[in-house]
């Protein structure tokens, strides 16, 4: 079996929500990518710790954690927009980004990563590491290549 982090292309770039439109063409266009994971901070709590150290100090500390928000493609940017003569250096990714987006883990097997596609209808899935954080993305392309033994490790 082949899993999904053995084909996936590594994620290695994220937006934040607030920033503009013309930060993610720039980085879409240096990047040469299609599209970008937009991310928002938000605290968490740290519950890995322990009982003891917890009644020590009295409180679960929290830490600042990037989680996935939506998407933000070429085309998001031009039809969504420039189309409608929004400013790319004043409107925020967040007002034109992809908002309904589908994942698996990186540690699924690629037929269950293509079954989620198919019920949901994308082409491509973010995956997910075992901290729920992007690492990779991977496509249908990825995954007939693997199927038929042409694996892109990326």
């Amino acid at each position: 079996m082949v899993k999904v982090s053995e084909i996936m292309k590594r994620v290695v770039h994220t937006i934040q929500a607030g920033d503009t439109l013309d930060i993610a063409a720039k980085h879409i266009a240096n990047d040469s990518i299609s599209l970008l994971p937009v991310v928002e901070k938000v605290f968490v709590q740290e519950s890995h710790i322990g009982e003891e150290t917890n009644k020590n100090i009295g409180f679960l500390p929290a830490i600042e954690e990037d989680v996935m928000v939506g998407l933000i493609t070429t085309r998001d940017i031009v039809v969504r927009a420039i189309a409608n003569d929004m400013d790319p250096k004043k409107t925020p990714v967040s007002d034109v980004m992809t908002k309904d987006f589908a994942c698996c883990r990186e540690s699924d097997d690629i037929v269950d990563a293509l079954a989620i596609m198919e019920r949901r209808k994308v082409r491509r899935l973010f995956a997910l590491d075992h901290k729920n954080r992007v690492v990779g993305l991977v496509s249908r392309h990825d995954i007939w290549s693997a199927r038929n033994g042409i694996i892109n490790r990326g």
